[in-house]
């Protein structure tokens, strides 16, 4: 959910016009409350001393800093969006798809959504952390799972499948593979 501290809902008309963000909950408000709870970022347009409620700022002034300056362009915030999005777990790559792991939920860029389950969700999520989109199998199963590692088991197999198979309904083919001890995610 995006939270934007403001008079006027000119950013949030603004960021209704990117496809990207006609799946997520945007709202324009003036009630201090409104900035508290987890996954949530909060936008705060030419307001001071909010301390670190908000994750953008924006203000017209020259105080040092604050996210934004007015003027700006609209794709200069929808770059601190995105970072902000990246910290919560959603994933943005832009002209192909965007996976949001709260809402469990994959959205190419024709607004075809396909529901994850929590487990496929999980998986992506450690597979899009890792370094260079690449995990080991047995740690996936440990932290995931708590499988023991000596245990035979084809479980994350057969999620690694279910995913390929919900991204091939995007239109994305061989995005996710396994070699040996290693799984990886090539988009």
């Amino acid at each position: 959910m995006i939270i934007i501290f403001s008079k006027h809902n000119y950013l949030e008309q603004a960021l209704r016009n990117f496809k990207i963000y006609q799946n997520i909950k945007i709202k324009t408000t003036q009630d201090k409350n409104q900035l508290e709870g987890k996954n949530r970022i909060c936008i705060i347009d030419e307001m001071e001393n909010f301390n670190n409620k908000c994750q953008i700022s924006i203000i017209l002034s020259k105080i040092e800093g604050v996210d934004l300056k007015k003027p700006f362009h609209i794709s200069s915030l929808n770059i601190l969006i995105i970072k902000c999005l990246t910290k919560l777990n959603n994933y943005i790559f832009l002209n192909k798809f965007s996976f949001f792991y709260n809402e469990r939920l994959l959205i190419n860029n024709d607004d075809k959504v396909i529901k994850l389950t929590e487990k496929e969700a999980s998986l992506l999520n450690f597979i899009l952390k890792s370094p260079n989109f690449t995990i080991n199998k047995n740690e996936a199963l440990d932290k995931l799972w708590q499988y023991n590692i000596c245990s035979e088991t084809s479980t994350l197999e057969t999620h690694i499948y279910l995913l390929k198979s919900k991204f091939k309904k995007l239109g994305f083919e061989d995005v996710l593979s396994i070699k040996k001890e290693k799984m990886s995610f090539n988009i």
